[in-house]
């Protein structure tokens, strides 16, 4: 498992990412450096096997997780923008964390059991990193009240 990961590395960093792998203490992950945030990719199945879980069916997952570097102070403006964004972008992922709040970038892509497609992750992480980059500051800027919903919505492209 470990090493469709390391592999998964290699080809990312093909592709001009800044990605390194790490075995980690249980979970193996590969970090993918973004602007001004860390993506991270880890396989379901592994943490599955951390707890002593059979992975279910005939599929694997590969969570995509970037906690985004901005305080929320605006809660349900926030999660406003939020619902909005995840309702037109192509990968749903932006959401926040309780306790404390976080505002953070989850996504699982969906592969058959202990086979997945570099290409298809590729894609996925170029085009949260476009994501990010394009609706990023915006969302801080709701999440910290320097904007309502409104004023971002009148705003959008």
């Amino acid at each position: 498992m470990a090493d469709a990961l390391q592999e998964l590395q290699k080809a990312l960093k093909k592709a001009d990412f800044e990605a390194r792998y790490d075995k980690g203490k249980d979970v193996p992950h590969v970090y993918i450096t973004l602007d001004d945030t860390t993506l991270e990719l880890a396989r379901v199945s592994d943490a599955q096997a951390v707890a002593g879980e059979d992975a279910v069916g005939e599929v694997d997952y590969l969570q995509c997780y970037a906690s985004l570097p901005f305080a929320v102070t605006q809660v349900t403006a926030a999660a406003e923008f939020m619902a909005y964004l995840n309702g037109i972008i192509p990968l749903v992922g932006f959401g926040l964390m309780r306790y404390p709040v976080q505002a953070v970038f989850r996504h699982l892509l969906v592969f058959e059991s202990k086979n997945f497609s570099h290409a298809t992750v590729i894609e996925a992480v170029d085009t949260i990193q476009f994501l990010l980059a394009t609706f990023g500051s915006t969302l801080a800027a709701v999440a910290s009240g320097q904007q309502t919903v409104a004023e971002a919505l009148a705003d959008m492209p």
